[in-house]
């Protein structure tokens, strides 16, 4: 009988225990999700500040923006959360877009104007990296906003994609995607993207502002990357339509990753590869729709 009690008891202390392990875990993890909300929201928020300014201040490093204890928090948000954050800082990018495009050279409206045409460049005082593009589409201005805002769906990834509901449906598109690729050492690697775009229409020109945000997976675990992008479209004349395109991508590394790891080299420019095929992929399509419909 004795022993029968202490088995009992073993049993009852074992399951008390394990209640409070579930307990502890559970509050664990309310006050990590609590405190990625805040960094996210510190995040963006001193993005936003940044961008106020943006000839002299829009491309800070986004890591020196972060707290230290921000940088220990595992970027596990739910999407609803992330895209809710991307939502709410759009109108803001949208403002400042003319401002981002004169701080890279991109204010000219001339068909005439001599500029790189597509190209990234790295920023070594703030380590993050800047994309130029413009190009002159040989289509009348409200056609060519018509079918750009269709390839801004970006159906041309698919691996794992999923599209969610937003704000404005009409003028706001959400996805999610993953990136897998093979690299040089014949290891697998991968990356899970997050993009909100939004269009804004006004008299004589159109312009689609998004965030983004990469998440390195397998070999790039705790490697992300932020990016803000800017497309303009503007009339030249009635059958020409000037694009100009401007994107910061910053990366940042947490839980001790080197920079002068290698993988995180491969990191960087599968995603900065992604974003030059991804303006390529979507300028192409454009063009070619709108073959089609003349």
């Amino acid at each position: 009988m004795a022993s029968s009690w202490w088995l009992v008891a073993r049993w009852q202390r074992a399951a008390r225990l394990n209640a409070e392990e579930q307990k502890r875990r559970l509050w664990a993890a309310v006050d990590t999700r609590a405190a990625l909300i805040q960094a996210l929201q510190t995040t963006m928020h001193t993005s936003l500040g940044q961008q106020i300014d943006v000839t002299s201040e829009l491309f800070k490093n986004s890591a020196e923006l972060l707290a230290d204890k921000n940088k220990r928090i595992n970027f596990d948000s739910s999407d609803a959360e992330t895209f809710a954050a991307f939502v709410h800082e759009l109108d803001v990018i949208y403002s400042q877009t003319d401002k981002a495009l004169h701080a890279i050279g991109l204010e000219s409206t001339s068909k005439d104007w001599d500029a790189p045409r597509q190209t990234w460049k790295e920023d070594s005082k703030t380590g993050c990296y800047l994309y130029m593009s413009h190009q002159t589409i040989s289509s009348d201005f409200k056609e060519t906003c018509a079918v750009l805002w269709q390839v801004a769906y970006m159906t041309h990834r698919q691996e794992n994609r999923e599209v969610f509901c937003a704000v404005d449906p009409e003028n706001t598109v959400a996805i999610k995607f993953r990136i897998t690729t093979r690299l040089n050492s014949g290891r697998i690697a991968s990356v899970l993207q997050r993009v909100v775009t939004r269009r804004y229409q006004e008299d004589g020109r159109m312009i689609l502002a998004w965030r983004s945000f990469a998440e390195g997976e397998g070999i790039f675990t705790d490697m992300y990357a932020d990016e803000t992008g800017w497309c303009a479209a503007t009339p030249l004349s009635m059958h020409e339509t000037l694009l100009r395109i401007c994107m910061r991508h910053v990366p940042m590394h947490f839980r001790g990753v080197t920079t002068n790891k290698p993988e995180v080299d491969q990191f960087k420019n599968l995603v900065l590869d992604t974003g030059s095929n991804d303006v390529f992929e979507v300028t192409t399509r454009l063009e070619s729709l709108l073959l089609q419909e003349a």
